[in-house]
C-alpha cells in the first residue's frame, strides 16, 4: 500500500479457516524496514481477535508508517504441505497525537478507563 501519510496504523488479516492450513508468517514493513516481530499465525482456525462488517479479523499490530508505504508479506511457516492463504488485510489509521488531549468519546459505561483516571 503506498501513499500513507505518516502515522500510526492498525493492521488486521483475515483468512478462510481449513482443517489442514497451514501456519503463515506475517511480516510488516515500511519501504524494507521490519515493523516489529514476525507474527505466525495457525491458519487452520478462523481469525478471532474482533468482528467488523460480518468478517473475523485477525490484529497483527499496531505500526508506525513514516515512509509512505506499508507491505505485509505472507510466508509459508510449514513444511507440511499445505499452503498459507490469504483473503484481505485491513489497515486503519489511528487518529490522535497520543497525548493527554486525544478524545477516544468513551462510552460512560465502558470498563476502559479515559484519560487514566481510574477512579
Amino acid at each position: 500500500m503506498t501513499g500513507l501519510a505518516p502515522g500510526f496504523y492498525q493492521v488486521a488479516t483475515t483468512w478462510p479457516a481449513t482443517p489442514g492450513n497451514s501456519y503463515g508468517t506475517y511480516s510488516l514493513y515500511d519501504g524494507a524496514l521490519l515493523l516489529g516481530t514476525t507474527n505466525v499465525v495457525n491458519q487452520a482456525v478462523a481469525p478471532s481477535d474482533f468482528t467488523d462488517s460480518g468478517t473475523a479479523w485477525k490484529n497483527l499490530g499496531l505500526v508506525y508508517v513514516a515512509g509512505g508505504s506499508l507491505t505485509v508479506q505472507l510466508n509459508d511457516y510449514s513444511s507440511s504441505g499445505y499452503q498459507a492463504v490469504a483473503d484481505a488485510i485491513r489497515v486503519q489509521a489511528v487518529v490522535g497525537d497520543h497525548g493527554t488531549d486525544d478524545n477516544f468519546h468513551i462510552s460512560s459505561s465502558s470498563a476502559t478507563i479515559d484519560t487514566g483516571d481510574p477512579s
